[in-house]
């Protein structure tokens, strides 16, 4: 009878330990679709987020064609010219709303994509290069 009682026993402190490790499990899953997946400085990150940053690609180059025409970035990316190499493509991909455009000076400008609840790519024409920014105050570093 003892032996009976300590395998019941035994048995539903595994049935405890289980389910507080699925909960866990189930909680971060959770807190992934809500917040994003978190990145962290490795390579397999880095070369997650070169995927992620692939469609967006050859958006600085259409930037620096229109600054090429005419003296300056756009201000805004209603403003890109359509007729510069890259322009339509990349008018239509600012415009979509995924990426935030941002020029506070015509010689100047960044591009965000939010990718989790603080963090996300960014590249700066001042240093162009795509960055992950993690948003927590720790330092951005290069994807590629």
């Amino acid at each position: 009878m003892k032996r009976k009682r300590k395998t019941i026993v035994l048995g539903c402190a595994g049935l405890f330990i289980f389910g507080v490790l699925i909960s866990a499990f189930l909680a971060w899953q959770g807190l992934t679709l809500i917040s994003g997946e978190p990145y962290f400085n490795t390579s397999r990150d880095k070369a997650k987020l070169r995927v992620v940053r692939d469609p967006y690609r050859d958006v600085p180059a259409a930037l620096e064609a229109h600054r090429a025409a005419h003296g300056s970035y756009p201000k805004d990316s209603a403003s890109i010219d359509l007729s510069v190499p890259g322009g339509l493509a990349a008018a239509g991909i600012l415009r979509d709303g995924s990426l935030r455009y941002s020029s506070g000076e015509p010689t100047a400008y960044s591009i965000y994509l939010k990718l989790n609840w603080d963090g996300g790519l960014v590249y700066r024409s001042d240093q162009p290069e795509w960055v992950y920014d993690p948003g927590t105050g720790e330092p951005s570093w290069k994807i590629d």
